[in-house]
């Protein structure tokens, strides 16, 4: 690779050790599959072009761009942040992503053949009848998804950010989702043995501001009126 341009990225307190590395070229799946695979870090690779993230493995271009560009100084870095400017956020594709992951880490549980018929579905309405029929207070084990701790905390990292986003606000670390909505402190932290009541009520919230979405369904992809998208809710992809 040469000289390895990288950058730690995220919550100044994560436990977890997220690093993006910068690439000229996006290298086939398999070998960034290989590259990433690496145990000691959650790592993901970026080609940057013109100051901005032009292409990624894993997650949305908008969101590492935005999140690498507001988090690089919370860390010790070896190398200047070669992404020199903010880019507009994708809000739609967030919100799907967050429904979709969600609902996937619920596939292991008593709901799974509503998981798997939402997941299969390019319906956006069923998406969000089927999440909002998983009691999570009543939820004992997600298998091999992760501890009730762990699954928490992407829950409600998830509800902060897409919630957030919806109202005009970016947010990229645990603190600024903790300030924003004090209740899903404990999730994000992963402090042991509490009640998933308040995640479950922000949860339903959440998901009563998805169903206000006008939405048209036809064919294979749904049209988000209020956005003027189309998408391909399986692809996760934008019909033209």
């Amino acid at each position: 690779m040469g000289n390895i341009v990288k950058y730690r990225h995220g919550s100044e307190d994560s436990l977890d050790i997220d690093v993006v590395y910068v690439f000229e070229k996006m290298p086939t799946f398999q070998e960034c599959q290989e590259f990433c695979s690496n145990k000691q870090e959650n790592r993901n690779i970026m080609v940057i072009e013109n100051g901005i993230v032009a292409d990624c493995f894993k997650g949305r271009i908008d969101e590492l761009n935005n999140g690498l560009y507001g988090t690089y100084d919370l860390h010790e870095q070896e190398c200047e942040l070669l992404i020199t400017r903010r880019v507009e956020r994708d809000v739609v594709m967030k919100v799907i992503r967050a429904v979709r992951c969600i609902l996937s880490h619920c596939s292991r549980t008593s709901y799974r053949k509503v998981v798997k018929k939402a997941l299969k579905s390019t319906s956006w309405k069923e998406r969000v009848q089927a999440l909002q029929s998983i009691d999570i207070n009543s939820i004992e084990d997600y298998g091999k998804s992760g501890s009730k701790e762990d699954i928490f905390k992407v829950f409600a990292f998830q509800i902060g950010q897409a919630w957030g986003l919806l109202e005009g606000m970016e947010l990229y670390t645990k603190s600024e989702i903790s300030i924003q909505f004090p209740l899903l402190k404990q999730y994000l932290y992963r402090e042991p043995d509490v009640s998933p009541y308040h995640l479950s009520r922000y949860l339903s919230i959440f998901l009563e501001k998805l169903s206000e979405f006008k939405t048209i369904e036809v064919d294979d992809f749904a049209e988000f009126l209020d956005f003027k998208k189309k998408v391909d809710l399986k692809k996760e992809a934008y019909v033209s």
